[in-house]
């Protein structure tokens, strides 16, 4: 490495720049000025010398005579090997690799896909260049060197495809396109190539194609796309396939080929007998991953302080976080994540922090946004506040149309990549609601309101309730506490009473876990159980549903002991290979086996349905019923116990789950006399 510079990131930067190509500073996977400037500006090595290199980064395009095939996925290597090309400099990343070649000269988009996996990215663009490293902790090296092999001319087949999709659909443009009418005819082809399933690098890619073969007078690139990006609606045709793939009768897939409506058909029959997944967690009892969270209170309640710890959880996991600030700015926020305790260095590269920014809504500043949400790729966004934000766009936060037409641009925009979001909102005076209209809480997901219920300053530590007024997935707490305020210098945010469940014993679970396992080693100890028998069983036991598939879950992990590490085969778990199934009259019992048991009259503070348990502790024989609905009885898929042999036990099993009811498959297995006893 060369003495001048501090470390080997900056040496390959300043190599990098001897060659011609335009770097960037990056922190992670994000750039670590403001990224316009780069697009133009080639970093001298003056200005490499005056800074710190976290990671360096190539500008892709013109400026760097330089693109990239980009291949990260098994398939798309796969193509990149079939297809060929002469050798070029080649670095490998977390999930494939780099292919750098010469720039055709001819202005690509940004980003065109080539296949499943295998992208170009082109004018405009960057890629994280060795010896940077990925966010998962794998350093990018080279397998071919710049300095073992110069660029490579971009492959025939590439320029080829490129070309060809602009031809493709120029030919289907009849007469020229007269210069009043560009705009309006251009908007139209790239709304039917986007019904296609085409995406917005293709067509970028075709538009350009058709405004030089087909207009009268070509118009600006920037406004070609420009056009493009603004025609580009998200499209579910992958998704809906993936459901499709879940079916196994070809009649399906040939009656969905024929009507696209039915690509998105998913067997509810099946679903509900083989299981239906619980919603992932981004936090544990607060966030859902990829939905839509109102956080809303009075001031001064502690908005901004759960805010907050909510993005330093998210960074401390090493996941991308993005807070868009119109509140408080960036000595405050700076502020209170020091007071926390956060670590600056991963604050530095997982958090973009934006105080007050441009979301008028205006084309350029939406395809920013979607911009920033694809290149980033965080798990979560915050904006703080609501009313700040809808005013910015000049929308109402009383007028339900502007709120929904907010929420479609941009947190629904979010969701449909998976990213969770984050408003917080304030409350009209005193008032249990949030404040505006009423689609605010139908536009969300998840709705909390922020309670004090205890006084907290710089100085003195109280208590914040969230209190949940809406989960769509019916899956979250009735509320969640915390501990807020100042102590000793510190700001303290963390999770207090209310929903921690206490551990029962030396075995580290608490009751429900302890409850979950005993049902799988008592019901189940040498047949196994799929999760969905498994969780109607302790239903049985009073039980809910969140609270067993979290008991389970800790139950198959390292988290636990291998005396007490549920075991997964095959979608099949089974108890603990060295414990023996507890007898009736240890820890198995239940709290409907104790009625002197003080734990009999109460409700698990971990519990997650409201009908857990009734005010006698009365047995709830059924599923938990959904909101609106009466109890009704369960699928009662248990083998009958009393002289019947454990072989006896797992043929009847073994019956019911290929579909029998559970009275044909004792008497097929048992005989016709059988009585349940």
């Amino acid at each position: 490495m060369n003495p001048l510079y501090a470390n080997a990131v900056q040496d390959a930067a300043a190599d990098y720049a001897r060659r011609g190509w335009s770097v960037i500073r990056l922190k992670g996977k994000i750039p670590a000025e403001p990224w316009a400037e780069y697009q133009q500006h080639r970093m001298t090595l003056e200005e490499i010398e005056e800074k710190p290199w976290p990671g360096v980064g190539i500008v892709t395009g013109i400026i760097s005579n330089v693109v990239v095939l980009d291949a990260d996925s098994p398939e798309a290597l796969e193509e990149l090997t079939r297809r060929g090309h002469p050798a070029t400099p080649m670095a490998k990343t977390a999930r494939g690799v780099h292919a750098y070649f010469q720039h055709p000269g001819s202005e690509l988009p940004t980003r065109i896909g080539l296949g499943s996996g295998l992208d170009l990215k082109g004018d405009g663009g960057y890629v994280a260049a060795p010896p940077s490293k990925h966010p998962s902790g794998t350093a990018y090296e080279w397998i071919i060197s710049p300095e073992d092999e110069e660029l490579a001319p971009l492959p025939v087949w590439v320029i080829d495809e490129v070309r060809a999709r602009g031809r493709r659909a120029a030919e289907e443009v009849g007469e020229t396109i007269a210069n009043g009418s560009r705009n309006k005819t251009l908007f139209s082809i790239a709304g039917t190539l986007r019904r296609r399933g085409c995406d917005a690098p293709a067509i970028a890619a075709a538009l350009h194609g058709i405004n030089a073969v087909k207009c009268e007078t070509p118009l600006d690139e920037d406004e070609v796309r420009r056009i493009a990006h603004s025609a580009a609606r998200y499209h579910p045709a992958e998704s809906l396939q993936r459901d499709l793939d879940h079916h196994d009768h070809k009649a399906d897939e040939d009656i969905a080929a024929s009507n696209p409506l039915l690509a998105g058909r998913v067997d509810m029959g099946k679903a509900i007998s083989q299981g239906i997944d619980p919603p992932d967690e981004l936090e544990p009892d607060v966030l859902l991953d990829g939905k839509i969270h109102h956080l809303f209170g009075p001031s001064e309640s502690g908005k901004t302080i759960i805010g907050l710890w909510l993005v330093k959880r998210r960074v401390e996991a090493r996941q991308y976080v993005v807070v868009f600030d119109a509140e408080n700015g960036p000595r405050t926020i700076a502020e209170r994540l020091k007071q926390m305790g956060a670590d600056p260095e991963l604050i530095g590269e997982y958090l973009v922090y934006l105080p007050f920014p441009d979301l008028t809504l205006g084309e350029r500043q939406r395809q920013a946004f979607y911009d920033l949400l694809d290149d980033i790729e965080p798990v979560m966004i915050l904006f703080d506040s609501w009313a700040s934000f809808l005013s910015a766009a000049g929308f109402s936060e009383n007028e339900n149309a502007e709120i929904e037409h907010w929420d479609n641009a941009l947190t629904k925009r979010a969701k449909q990549r998976g990213i969770a979001s984050v408003i917080l909102d304030h409350v009209p005076h005193d008032a249990d609601r949030s404040r505006g209209g009423a689609r605010k809480k139908e536009v969300a997901d998840v709705q909390w309101r922020v309670k004090k219920t205890l006084d907290f300053n710089r100085d003195s530590v109280g208590e914040v309730l969230l209190v949940n007024h809406k989960d769509r997935e019916g899956w979250l707490p009735p509320s969640v506490t915390f501990s807020v305020g100042g102590r000793f210098g510190e700001l303290v945010c963390a999770r207090s009473v209310g929903t921690v469940e206490e551990l029962g014993g030396s075995d580290g679970l608490t009751h429900t876990e302890r409850t979950v396992l005993d049902t799988l080693c008592e019901e189940f100890a040498l047949t196994g159980a799929r999760m969905a028998e498994w969780q109607r069983a302790t239903d049985a036991r009073d039980v809910s549903r969140a609270s067993h598939y979290r008991a389970a879950k800790k139950l198959v992990s390292r988290e636990v002991s291998s005396s007490h590490r549920v075991r997964l085969v095959n979608e099949t778990y089974f108890p603990p290979e060295d414990k023996e199934p507890p007898t009736h009259d240890e820890t198995s019992k239940t709290s409907r086996d104790k009625p002197d048991s003080l734990e009999s009259q109460e409700v698990s503070n971990r519990s997650h349905e409201t009908n857990e348990t009734t005010a006698a502790r009365a047995s709830l024989t059924g599923l938990s019923p959904l909101k609106g609905e009466t109890m009704r009885p369960a699928a009662d898929t248990a083998a009958p116990k009393g002289g019947v042999t454990p072989e006896q036990q797992q043929r009847i099993r073994k019956l019911v789950r290929e579909g029998m009811s559970k009275n044909l498959a004792c008497a097929e297995v048992l005989g016709k006399g059988w009585v349940e006893p």
